[in-house]
């Protein structure tokens, strides 16, 4: 077998290059030179290629998770273990479902040797609470990245309310401001595209990165080119990546540590989805693109304009508010022009009150949504950081296939404290592509026994209960990305 000369430092994980080594060599840059893929209007194309690694002419320095998962813990180990932060200390108490993930994280760190990993958990599973817990765990100083401000904020205020004693500080934009401090919060989008003094980085002995499914991006994935911290831990409640880069952003923190264990008492959810088709070319054209492919943005764009379509949505939330007038909704939609036009007809018929959670929002104006009974958000906003626990109901205004963290955000309330059983309304428009989405979203209802009432418009025609249909060991399940 051959002697492989391995390393590790702040430049990454490092193989000496040797005149027998030389295939080798070339066969990691040529993994590692990675290409995205990507699917636009159901057509399918990869994107230019980028490196995941760095060289000079005595190293190859790859991810420092790749490299140990590959080669072993390395040889010459020169890695910072960062500085010592006697003020963390927890000051809260986590549920025994949140301790089992990290104690998998720990024993992956220090009995495995891996140095990182991810703990991937449902929305309302309480990451933040179980990343500062690791944080005082290790007590090193502690980097905290993610790629939103508003994150960044909830981040903040739970370490002040878990971690009193803790001296926050900060890395955004021209703002460095890491002396003397326990936990550095910082965007992920200036470690990319800035450079800082490497040196900043030596003292910090573990990174946490939120939401870490982004950072496969070829922007975002240069931070950790720039930086190589001894401990990472990895937080999402998805490790989807329709792009198929899972490989890169696990490169550099690890793998899944621990997969959720289905026997979650409250999840039960009813879907109420309701089938939707009018032959008018206004809603249903099927638009094509040159090559052939349904022009699925443009469609969606008419579905999301089409005003009966809109009115149909705001007969049913008034419906839902006729009998059950406390519920309080989330209303998704992947147009903000499909919110405004709903936002017109809630504010001229005084249905209730409602606020915004849009990109570009300051945490203040956040926080007073969040107050309103009705929200408008776009889907991906509610997919990372909206944490807003009193939602029982969903409205899926606009139609998508990936649902797992927009139906996460109705299940926070125990079961034992709440006052309606979550509910979700699902718009399937009946024709061409939006079928297939429609049985993707149903495909996941039925695999966490979700009862479904099945509706033709306002008609109901079926009510099902999956309890045949569902595993009677399993709980609450959910999907990964490689199922």
């Amino acid at each position: 077998m051959m002697n492989i000369i391995t390393s590790l430092n702040n430049k990454g994980y490092g193989i000496k290059k040797t005149e027998n080594n030389q295939e080798l060599i070339k066969k990691i840059k040529q993994e590692l030179l990675v290409s995205p893929k990507v699917f636009s209007n159901a057509a399918f194309s990869v994107e230019k290629e980028y490196p995941i690694y760095l060289e000079n002419d005595n190293k190859l320095y790859v991810p420092k998770c790749y490299g140990i998962e590959k080669f072993g813990f390395p040889l010459d180990d020169k890695l910072s273990f960062g500085v010592d932060c006697p003020l963390l200390e927890f000051n809260g108490k986590l549920r025994d479902v949140q301790q089992e993930p990290i104690n998998a994280f720990i024993d992956n760190v220090n009995k495995k040797k891996k140095l990182g990993g991810i703990i991937s958990v449902p929305c309302g599973f309480g990451k933040t609470i179980m990343a500062i817990y690791v944080a005082c765990y290790f007590k090193k100083k502690t980097l905290f990245i993610s790629h939103k401000d508003f994150l960044n904020e909830q981040f903040i205020n739970s370490i002040k309310m878990f971690v009193p004693e803790a001296r926050i500080g900060k890395i955004k934009q021209n703002k460095v401001d890491v002396e003397n401090k326990d936990i550095v919060i910082a965007t992920l989008q200036s470690l990319a595209i800035r450079d800082y003094d490497p040196a900043i980085f030596n003292e910090f002995g573990l990174v946490i990165i939120d939401e870490c499914h982004h950072i496969a991006s070829e922007v975002f994935s240069r931070a950790f080119r720039k930086m190589n911290i001894r401990i990472t831990l990895g937080l999402s409640a998805t490790l989807n990546r329709k792009d198929g880069l899972r490989k890169v952003f696990e490169w550099y923190l690890g793998k899944s540590v621990y997969k959720i264990k289905n026997n979650c008492e409250d999840c039960d959810m009813i879907v109420n989805l309701h089938k939707y088709y009018v032959h008018d070319l206004d809603y249903s054209y099927v638009k094509m693109m040159y090559n052939g492919t349904p022009n699925i943005v443009s469609m969606v764009n008419n579905i999301c304009n089409f005003k009966p379509r809109t009115q149909f949505i705001i007969n049913l939330l008034k419906e839902v508010l006729k009998k059950e007038p406390e519920r309080k909704i989330l209303i998704l939609s992947e147009r903000k022009n499909q919110l405004k036009d709903l936002e017109e007809f809630i504010k001229n018929d005084e249905i209730a009150s409602y606020g915004y959670y849009v990109g570009g929002m300051k945490m203040s104006d956040l926080d007073i949504s969040a107050t309103k009974q009705i929200i408008l958000a776009t889907y991906q906003m509610s997919s990372e950081g909206l944490n807003i626990p009193t939602l029982n109901t969903v409205i899926l205004a606009s139609p998508i296939g990936d649902i797992q963290q927009s139906v996460g955000r109705i299940l926070r309330e125990k079961k034992n404290e709440r006052k309606y059983v979550p509910l979700c309304i699902d718009i399937y428009d009946d024709f061409s592509v939006f079928k297939f989405k429609g049985n993707k979203r149903i495909k996941y209802y039925k695999s966490n026994g979700y009862k479904i009432n099945n509706y033709i418009d306002y008609d109901l025609i079926e009510e099902r209960d999956e309890d045949e249909e569902r595993d009677p060991n399993v709980k609450c399940q959910f999907i990964d990305d490689d199922e």
